[in-house]
């Protein structure tokens, strides 16, 4: 960049002589003189922020760029080598060595023209405000994470589900960092969660205490027709069957309610804390049996059924066979 304007000034400088509009170098000396502002030096001198004292900050800035990056090059590198540093590792280290560089140079192009330490202590709080501002979220992330050794509301190896649906989050925790949680699904794929997420939301954990839980209750919903007593008898067989449906506490089996439909049976069963991530495939194995259960003793699962009856706009109502049939049984 510097070699482009250097060349540019110069075919200006050039072109101008041989259209016939000459500059002369006490013109361009007193353009790159010119200061539009001025910053309080030491005491009670002023320093002229002219175009002359902004390439001397560039110019130091590019120093530092090249400093970074020889020091990245003949000195990082052989260290990452030597203790085979992760190449995630390596591009944080390179990229904090660069800022701080630039830094460095930034503050002593200032120093070099001029400018007070005390504008310079200035600018540098100005700037650790604004760094502060701008890693807020990662304070706050950092601070859940000692929440979270301290309360040991979760730990390595829990099974939870972060938040409600539709945005929650479920999986093992792997791996908790000072930044981060790090879940993995049962699809063998990681999430990763901020710990102020985690700290902030409502946090579903089946290892909190060892023992046994609930599976998620099953609502079956059978015909009207069917005997509720021979349903709850058929249920609490299959539960009392399955070698992983505990004994205490006793399975519940509830006749929740009389929907539209049919009767809606609520089951209920507990299983050892072994049995986390195996309670959706032990479900499962319920609901067949359920499903086989009930065919062998002809109960309907009820099914939504609604009735459309069609009038006739111009001869009234002309009732259908069905219709016909149902007063003949209402007499």
């Amino acid at each position: 960049v510097s070699s482009f304007v250097f060349l540019m000034m110069i075919a200006i400088f050039w072109g101008a002589k041989i259209w016939g509009y000459p500059i002369s170098f006490g013109e361009i000396r007193g353009f790159f003189e010119w200061a539009p502002i001025s910053i309080k030096g030491e005491g009670t001198e002023t320093v002229p922020i002219n175009i002359t004292a902004v390439i001397k900050v560039v110019g130091f800035i590019t120093v530092g760029v090249i400093a970074s990056n020889l020091f990245e090059r003949f000195v990082l590198r052989r260290i990452f080598n030597l203790m085979f540093v992760d190449s995630a590792v390596q591009n944080t280290v390179s990229r904090l060595s660069f800022y701080c560089f630039i830094f460095i140079a930034f503050l002593s192009g200032l120093s070099i023209i001029g400018i007070s330490h005390s504008m310079i202590g200035g600018i540098v709080f100005a700037l650790f405000v604004g760094l502060a501002w701008s890693v807020r979220n990662a304070v706050s992330d950092i601070f859940g994470y000692f929440t979270i050794l301290l309360e040991r509301s979760i730990k390595i190896g829990d099974y939870i589900r972060v938040g409600d649906a539709p945005s929650e989050v479920s999986g093992i925790v792997r791996r908790i960092t000072p930044r981060t949680t790090i879940l993995r699904k049962k699809n063998s794929i990681n999430i990763i969660l901020p710990n102020s997420k985690v700290i902030e939301s409502p946090v579903y954990n089946w290892n909190y205490t060892r023992g046994f839980f609930a599976f998620q209750d099953l609502m079956v919903v059978v015909d009207y027709s069917a005997d509720a007593d021979l349903v709850k008898e058929i249920f609490l067989k299959i539960l009392d069957e399955d070698h992983n449906i505990l004994k205490s506490p006793h399975p519940v089996v509830r006749l929740e309610e009389f929907t539209d439909d049919g009767l809606r049976f609520m089951i209920r069963a507990f299983l050892s804390s072994i049995n986390i991530l195996n309670q959706w495939d032990i479900t499962s194995d319920i609901r067949f049996k359920i499903l086989s259960e009930l065919r062998k003793n002809n109960i309907d699962i009820a099914y939504p059924v609604r009735i459309i009856k069609m009038g006739n706009p111009v001869g009234g109502y002309k009732k259908s066979p069905f219709d016909q049939e149902q007063e003949d049984e209402l007499g």
